[in-house]
């Protein structure tokens, strides 16, 4: 900002849009080691506005992290059987998580079982 009439006014829409989560961060972290100064203190609007965009965006990734790991596919297009194909059984899976579960195969699972996803513990 360059002058005292400046700091006081209220930014206007196009300088609050577009910004990414990290830019912003650092802009607030900037705003606020700086907050001895009249200019350079935060106005309740951009503490606000601030505020929501960082809210947003960590409802938004929440979201999507649930979304992803709700996307589990059938037992019947990952092949899964109840019986272990050879040595190859789930318990002895990366994807397999105790005591029932798969991270991509919905349902039950059983430790013994086997499916076309098979990856091995190493």
């Amino acid at each position: 900002m360059n002058s005292e009439q400046d700091c006081h006014r209220p930014p206007d829409a196009s300088a609050t849009t577009g910004i990414d989560l990290g830019e912003a961060k650092a802009l607030w972290e900037s705003i606020m080691r700086n907050g001895g100064n009249d200019c350079q203190r935060i106005s309740r609007r951009v503490a606000l506005s601030g505020t929501a965009l960082a809210l947003g965006a960590a409802a938004i990734a929440t979201a999507v992290s649930q979304a992803a790991a709700q996307q589990k596919i059938s037992q019947a297009d990952a092949k899964y059987q109840g019986t272990p194909k050879g040595d190859q059984h789930c318990d002895g899976c990366v994807n397999f998580q105790p005591p029932n579960a798969c991270k991509f195969v919905q349902g039950d699972i059983s430790p013994s079982g086997w499916c076309q996803l098979f990856t091995p513990k190493s």
